[in-house]
């Protein structure tokens, strides 16, 4: 049964604006705002997930993010204050982006190269909304390479639906750019797919794939 250990990034302004998930070993990292859920999936303990947690929090003060690693219960016990949050400017908000991005590829450096590279096509697909479907066939790609085919990826994943809705959309020329020249046909007064159904499903097969790894744990291991 799956366990998820708790910590709040001190303080709560310094990452409010970005959000990240990902897989590592036996453990699933989610940061949402100052909010960081490492999730044992199997077997995990709290010790290492801990261990884990502190790594994290090291890369990203490595790259100018200064924060603190806080359980829960010692943020709760911090005396009353005034928390001030501001939107971050754009210049802010791509150093915060960078620094949670790097902090990941630090983590993964030895995990499974093609899931370093779904992440990162992931990344592009979330932003660029305008050309998302584009990265998100990218990824199915990488995904299609690793497993030897199309075949191979809807038996091994077991997401046939899905994956044939995310490739038929991503071909379709009132979606997405990548095959009409460069620039999206402005036609799409009745298009036959919907984008946020299509990310969400390339989500669910990351995710699918990250359990795949799990499964032969050489792949995600450290």
């Amino acid at each position: 049964m799956a366990t998820v250990f708790k910590w709040i990034l001190d303080p709560p302004s310094s990452l409010g604006s970005v959000s990240d998930e990902f897989a590592i070993g036996d453990f699933q990292i989610r940061l949402v705002a100052a909010c960081l859920d490492i999730e044992a999936v199997t077997t995990g303990t709290e010790e290492t997930a801990g261990r884990l947690a502190e790594e994290y929090v090291g890369l990203l003060r490595g790259r100018g993010v200064h924060i603190l690693l806080l359980t829960t219960k010692d943020f709760a016990a911090l005396p009353p204050r005034i928390i001030q949050v501001e939107g971050p400017t754009q210049k802010e908000r791509t150093f915060i982006l960078a620094a949670v991005r790097g902090a990941r590829n630090g983590l993964l450096a030895r995990s499974d190269a093609a899931l370093r590279q779904c992440y990162e096509y992931w990344d592009q697909a979330i932003d660029n909304p305008d050309h998302a479907l584009f990265y998100a066939y990218k990824l199915m790609e990488v995904l299609k390479k690793k497993f030897g085919g199309w075949a191979a990826l809807i038996r091994t994943l077991a997401l046939r639906d899905k994956i044939e809705y995310v490739k038929r959309a991503a071909n379709d020329a009132h979606m997405d750019e990548r095959h009409a020249c460069g620039e999206l046909v402005k036609n799409t007064a009745h298009p036959r797919f919907d984008r946020a159904t299509a990310l969400k499903y390339t989500e669910d097969i990351l995710r699918a794939y990250e359990q795949d790894l799990r499964r032969d744990s050489d792949h995600l291991a450290r």
